[in-house]
C-alpha cells in the first residue's frame, strides 16, 4: 500500500488501516512490515485484529507531511483477499491516523493498494 499523508507523523501515532474480509494464513496477532519513505526505510512491528480486519502500526520514526509512504506486508505473512474478492471504491475499506498531537479531519489525500 502507499499513501500521501497530508500531515507529519511521528513516534507515538498510529496508523490503522481497515481491510474487513483479508485474512493472514501464518496466524500471528503481530507481523513486521516494512515502511519506506523515499530512501528511508524502517522494519516495525504491526498487529491485525482479524476480527475486524484492522492493520495497526506503531509509529517509531518521523514520516514528512505530502510524502509518498509505501507500507509492505511480507508475502510469508500469508495476508489473502476474501474468496468473493474487493468491490472498487469499498467504503469498508478505510483508513486513519490516531495522532499524538491530536487527529486531523482528513489525514490521507491518495491511498493506493
Amino acid at each position: 500500500m502507499s499513501f500521501a499523508a497530508g500531515m507529519q507523523m511521528t513516534s507515538g501515532d498510529t496508523l490503522n488501516f481497515f481491510l474487513p474480509g483479508l485474512t493472514i494464513t501464518a496466524g500471528p496477532s503481530t507481523l513486521q512490515v516494512t515502511v519506506k519513505h523515499g530512501s528511508v526505510s524502517a522494519l516495525l512491528t504491526a498487529s491485525w485484529r482479524e476480527a475486524d480486519g484492522r492493520l495497526s502500526i506503531p509509529v517509531t520514526v518521523t514520516l514528512p507531511r505530502d510524502t509518498t509512504i509505501r507500507i509492505t506486508v511480507a508475502s510469508t505473512v500469508g495476508m489473502r483477499l476474501p474468496p468473493t474478492g474487493v468491490r472498487e471504491n469499498d467504503l469498508a475499506f478505510r483508513t486513519n491516523v490516531a495522532a499524538a498531537a491530536g487527529n486531523v479531519a482528513r489525514p490521507f489525500d491518495t491511498v493506493h493498494a
